[in-house]
């Protein structure tokens, strides 16, 4: 009987030390990713800056055209560390969401839990050199006390009692309720993921398209004599740059869009979150009405909203307003391009 119950825990030892070594691998891989995030973005930035800044030197040593290359190369390559970071950032709106005491915590306790291992196989030797056999014998004696016919069928009768059959079956309803939880937090995710990503293109578009406009205006220093030639160099630049703020005006409008879609799931998160309270409250009470006024609120739940006749939501005044500005828009467009 000894044998056995130190192999028991031996093997829950085991099942415990796997779990907090998987919780300490994983925090230990989400911390490293996140600093190769940070570093990427910054060597990136570092090497964008580097070529920015020695674009003087190329032009002194080559001609125009290599610095040029080199003024694009290190726009991209700051443009690419800057995302890096801005991305990170936006992920776990901070720059050390696993910090070096939580893996450490997670190495403290494998410890522990190994520490209490030594210490349960050294009761085990001194039993075995001191007293084993009155040991074994009184936990046999104890054994055979406790474990009864009268014990068994009070364990058997408190299993599948009505109480513990109603137990069980309150806790699979809860249990949907959660996994239903669960699935629109991993759609929160996906979303803050996309709604960060599209931000962060957005924004760096913007910015490249900044920049090239400030170096063809500031740094081009070339002189025309008539107003065909000074039409002819800038407008196909300043085509190109309007061309970039639409491309990052899209992504903006999806990051727009996006947030709409969170806040959407968001807010059906806090209707499951009140729905689980009052079914809990309801089960808790034990009174059938309630219960049923509970049901009836459920069953009514309808996720293809139908809008009566000059019926409307706020999403759908919004995206009016929307049209209606993306129009005016277009119209204001037309007329200079007109004139």
């Amino acid at each position: 009987m000894n044998e056995k119950y130190f192999d028991y825990i031996e093997e829950q030892r085991m099942n415990e030390s796997e779990r907090n070594e998987f919780l300490r691998r994983r925090a230990e891989y989400e911390y490293l990713k996140n600093r190769r995030f940070t570093l990427y973005g910054i060597m990136f930035s570092v090497i964008g800056l580097v070529f920015i800044l020695t674009k003087d030197l190329a032009y002194n040593y080559f001609d125009k055209q290599f610095s040029f290359i080199f003024i694009i190369t290190g726009a991209i390559t700051l443009a690419f560390g800057v995302g890096f970071i801005l991305f990170r950032y936006l992920q776990n709106g901070s720059f050390s969401k696993f910090s070096e005491s939580d893996i450490s915590n997670q190495n403290l306790r494998s410890e522990i839990q190994d520490l209490r291992f030594e210490l349960i196989k050294l009761r085990k030797k001194s039993g075995e050199t001191t007293d084993y056999e009155n040991i074994s014998k009184t936990i046999n004696n104890a054994i055979d006390s406790t474990i009864t016919e009268d014990f068994i069928k009070s364990k058997i009768d408190s299993f599948y009692s009505d109480k513990a059959i109603s137990e069980a079956k309150r806790k699979d309803i809860l249990n949907e309720f959660e996994n239903l939880g669960y699935r629109i937090n991993g759609e929160l995710t996906r979303l803050r993921k996309s709604a960060n990503l599209n931000l962060v293109i957005g924004t760096l578009t913007t910015i490249c398209a900044i920049f090239a406009l400030g170096y063809e205006v500031f740094n081009n220093e070339i002189e025309f004599n008539n107003t065909t030639k000074l039409l002819s160099h800038y407008i196909p630049r300043l085509s190109i740059v309007v061309f970039v703020e639409i491309f990052a005006f899209f992504f903006l409008k999806l990051y727009k869009a996006t947030l709409s879609d969170i806040k959407y799931f968001n807010n059906e998160k806090t209707n499951i979150d009140f729905k689980i309270i009052s079914l809990k409250a309801a089960l808790n009470i034990g009174d059938d009405k309630v219960i049923q006024i509970m049901l009836e609120e459920l069953i009514k739940t309808e996720r293809n909203f139908k809008l009566s006749k000059d019926e409307s939501t706020v999403e759908l005044e919004k995206a009016k307003n929307d049209t209606n500005n993306n129009q005016i828009l277009v119209q204001l467009l037309e007329k200079l391009y007109k004139k």
